[in-house]
């Protein structure tokens, strides 16, 4: 390992600075300019479709006639659709997370699903415990099947 000199350490590490606080630059102008293309994107789209919009195209059902259909149907599934989903994951991800940290066994079972979570965890860093608790049962199915090339191209990547 070579020593290098403090005047040349000093001037690497005003160098480093510099290129450090550039490249923030750059990416911050990146940044800008992508939201002020979606700001103008949004702008167009809201000026072009403001006058299809009304309260009775959003209070209507589905009509034959076009100058009385609406989507108050397709809303009101949506939210239907997200709040069950929401709700049924929720409460079976903390029911599993419950179970599996308080009264499970030391199990095969309860040892296979700790390690799928810990291999969810270390492939999703950024996702919440609940979630990959409550992922665990969507996971598993096309795993232990082996539906064709998918379930072959999953079998190497842990339990299954």
């Amino acid at each position: 390992m070579a020593v290098i000199s403090q005047t040349e350490f000093q001037r690497r590490r005003s160098r480093r600075k510099w290129m450090g606080r550039a490249f923030y630059g750059l990416c911050v102008l990146s940044v800008l300019i992508a939201l002020g293309m979606l700001a103008v994107l949004l702008a167009y789209l809201f000026i072009q479709g403001i006058t299809g919009i009304s309260w009775s195209f959003l209070t209507s059902f589905a009509s034959r006639h076009p100058d009385q259909a609406g989507i108050k149907a397709a809303i009101l599934g949506s939210i239907y659709v997200v709040m069950v989903a929401g709700s049924v994951s929720f409460v079976l991800g903390v029911a599993s997370a419950i179970y599996l940290e308080e009264y499970a066994a030391r199990s095969k079972f309860a040892r296979i699903a700790k390690i799928n979570i810990a291999v969810h965890r270390l492939r999703n860093p950024g996702v919440a415990d609940i979630c990959s608790q409550s992922s665990l049962g969507q996971e598993h199915p096309g795993r232990w099947i082996h539906f064709g090339p998918a379930g072959a191209a999953d079998s190497d990547r842990g339990l299954g």
